[in-house]
Order: structure tokens, then C-alpha cells, then sequence
């Protein structure tokens, strides 16, 4: 009699995973899954042209953004220039040091991770909805990528 009490728990238990299965597997039939789509940065058309101009022309206390890119996440730091030296090409921005006018890298670690980019309103929107930053995002679009490959 124990044997087929245990039998039939047996049964139900084995039957009622097999119904969270299938509830489940109907589940994600239903969802439609997005394809993978790679994130560009609201900076990635920026040129050097663009950058430079902005910096060379910028007063102190004029509105600056810093781009951060470590370990794969993309911030950006709205700040304040706090002042420049036109015959070195240099801008100071608060908090940050000194930065090259005509590229946006900084002075003291020009292959860093931390350059200046134009504080337009898709870069001061991006920084505001994401204050710490966010995974996921390229700095470059795949037109510029690819163009590092092809032959001169």
C-alpha cells in the first residue's frame, strides 16, 4: 500500500514539473527575442574638427564633458573649463586636469581612457538619464571600425 502512495507522489510531482515546464517553454515562445544590437555612444560622430572648435572658442566657465571608458562602460562627467592657454593649446577643466584643445585627450596620459568630447544635447541627455555611467556601449560606429582595416 506504501508502495503505490509513494508511486502516485511520485507521478504528481513528475507531472507537475512537466506542466511548470511546459508553462514555461510557452512562456518564451510568446516573447520574441530582440536581436542583439551593438549600442553606439551619443558622441561616436564627433571628429577632432569638431571638438577643437568647440574648445578653442569655449570661455571659462563654459559647459565641459569628460568621456570616461573603463572596463567596458562609457561615462560621461559634465563639468565646468576652468580656464585655457590658447599658445599651449590647452583647456583646464574642473576636476580633471589639463586637456589638448585640438584632440580632447588629456595632457598627462594622452592614450588614457579620459578625453573631452562636445557637450551637445544627446551627450548632456545620455550623461543625465545615465549618472554612473552604463555597459554595452561602443565609442565608435562600425563604418569607423571597419575603416581602420581597409587598405591606404
Amino acid at each position: 500500500m506504501e508502495d503505490d502512495l509513494d508511486k502516485t507522489k511520485k507521478t504528481v510531482v513528475v507531472e507537475s514539473r512537466k506542466r511548470e515546464v511546459s508553462d514555461v517553454t510557452a512562456e518564451a515562445k510568446d516573447v520574441k527575442a530582440e536581436p542583439y544590437r551593438t549600442k553606439v555612444s551619443p558622441c561616436a560622430l564627433q571628429t577632432q574638427a569638431d571638438i577643437e572648435t568647440y574648445y578653442r572658442n569655449a570661455e571659462t566657465g563654459s559647459i565641459a564633458v569628460v568621456r570616461q571608458t573603463q572596463h567596458h562602460m562609457l561615462g560621461y562627467s559634465v563639468t565646468e573649463i576652468d580656464g585655457t592657454n590658447p599658445k599651449k593649446g590647452r583647456t583646464y577643466i574642473k576636476q580633471f586636469g589639463a586637456f589638448y584643445m585640438k584632440s580632447g585627450k588629456n595632457c598627462f596620459h594622452p592614450k588614457g581612457q579620459r578625453t573631452l568630447v562636445v557637450p551637445t544635447p544627446e551627450v548632456l541627455a545620455w550623461a543625465d538619464k545615465h549618472p554612473r555611467g552604463e555597459f554595452g556601449y561602443q565609442t565608435f560606429t562600425q563604418e569607423q571600425y571597419q575603416a581602420l582595416f581597409r587598405p591606404k
